[in-house]
C-alpha cells in the first residue's frame, strides 16, 4: 500500500472527477481504520475554528482519522498560511484532504510547494468520446465512437451526468453487451436539447415570444444554471461552426474538430445560417454579462436569461 501524505489537497473543474479522488482516498485510509467513525467533513471555511479543533484531536481507538474540507478554494488569505503552517507539522493520526472546484493561486501555489496539490483534468474536447467508450467499458457495455459521441452531444462535458446517464443506459440494456443508437434515444431525455436547438432557433428568426416560451418550457425540465450553460454551449458550438464553414472544411473534419456525429454537426450547419458572427460574439457577450450580474446581485437567475434573449434579440 502506498504511504499516505498527511495532506492532500485535491482540485478539478469537475465534481465527477474530484468525488472519485476523494473514494479512492478515503478506501486507502479507511482500510486501516474504523470506518467512516473515523471520517470528519466540513461543508467549507467557515466552519475554520472547528477544523482547527479536530486536527489537533486524536481519533478513536488511535486508529487513522480522515478530515475533509470541502469548497477549500475559499480558504482565506489568513487561513491559507494556517493550512501551510499545519502541512509542516500535521497531527501524525489525522489525514487533512482539502477539495477545491475553483482555483485560489495562493493556496494552491502553497500546496504544490510543499507537494499536496493533486489536480484531476477534464478530458479534453476531442477525448470525451473516448471518455464515454471507457466509461461504458466500466459497465460491461460497449459503444462505437459515434454512439459515444452522440451522447456528448446531448449532454455537454459534465462528467457526472455522462456517467448518471451510461449508468441507467446500461441498466436498460441488460445483458446485451453491444450497444447501438438506439438504446442512448431510448434513454437519454433528449427535450432538453431539443428545445435549446429551438430556442436558438426562434431567436434567429428574432421571434422573441417564441424563444421566451421555449425558455420557458426549459424552466420545468432543467436547472436554471443548467440552462445557461446548455445555451452558451449552443452559441459557441454555432460560432466554431460558421468559423469552420468560412474555411470550407469538410462534413468530416468539421466532425472531428467539434467532436460530434456529422448528421449533428449538420444540424449545427443549418442554424448557423440565421446568425452573423458578430451576431454570435455579441450574444456570448451578453450571456457572459448574464452571468456576471447573477453571481454579484440579487437578479434570479431565470429572469437574468429572460432579459439575455430580450438583449441578443434587440442587438
Amino acid at each position: 500500500m502506498k504511504t499516505l501524505k498527511p495532506i492532500y489537497l485535491i482540485y478539478s473543474e469537475q465534481k465527477f472527477l474530484l468525488e472519485e479522488a476523494l473514494d479512492r482516498l478515503k478506501k486507502q485510509i479507511v482500510s486501516q481504520s474504523l470506518g467512516e467513525l473515523n471520517v470528519v467533513q466540513f461543508a467549507s471555511p467557515q466552519e475554520f475554528e472547528q477544523l482547527e479543533i479536530a486536527l489537533s484531536t486524536m481519533s478513536f481507538f488511535d486508529q487513522q482519522k480522515i478530515i475533509i474540507l470541502h469548497q477549500a478554494d475559499k480558504l482565506s488569505k489568513s487561513q491559507v498560511p494556517k493550512i501551510t503552517g499545519y502541512s509542516k507539522a500535521p497531527n501524525k493520526g489525522v489525514t487533512l484532504i482539502l477539495v477545491a472546484l475553483k482555483k485560489n493561486e495562493t493556496l494552491f501555489k502553497q500546496a504544490a510547494a510543499g507537494h499536496f496539490f493533486f489536480e484531476y483534468k477534464s478530458p479534453k474536447k476531442g477525448q470525451l468520446g473516448q471518455w464515454v467508450i471507457d466509461y461504458f467499458k466500466k459497465e460491461g457495455k460497449k459503444v462505437d465512437f459515434e454512439v459515444a459521441t452522440y451522447l456528448v452531444s446531448l449532454l455537454g462535458d459534465d462528467l457526472s451526468l455522462l456517467a448518471n446517464e451510461i449508468k441507467k443506459i446500461a441498466l436498460y440494456a441488460g445483458e446485451r453487451h453491444n450497444l447501438v443508437m438506439g438504446d442512448v434515444k431510448a434513454v437519454c431525455c433528449r427535450q432538453s436539447h431539443e428545445t435549446i436547438f429551438d430556442l436558438v432557433d426562434a431567436l434567429g428568426q428574432t421571434d422573441l415570444p417564441l424563444a421566451l416560451w421555449h425558455l420557458n418550457n426549459l424552466f420545468h425540465i432543467e436547472k436554471e444554471g443548467r440552462i445557461f450553460h446548455m445555451i452558451v454551449r449552443q452559441f459557441r458550438l454555432l460560432l466554431k461552426t460558421k468559423g469552420l464553414v468560412s474555411k470550407e472544411s469538410g462534413l468530416a473534419q468539421m466532425s472531428r474538430t467539434l467532436g460530434l456525429p456529422s448528421f449533428v454537426v449538420t444540424k449545427y450547419m443549418q442554424q448557423a445560417r440565421h446568425f452573423s458572427v458578430s451576431k454570435l460574439k455579441n450574444a456570448l457577450s451578453i450571456l457572459l454579462d448574464t452571468e456576471v450580474a447573477y453571481k454579484t446581485t440579487a437578479t434570479p437567475l431565470n429572469a437574468a436569461l429572460e432579459l439575455a434573449l430580450v438583449k441578443i434579440l434587440a442587438a
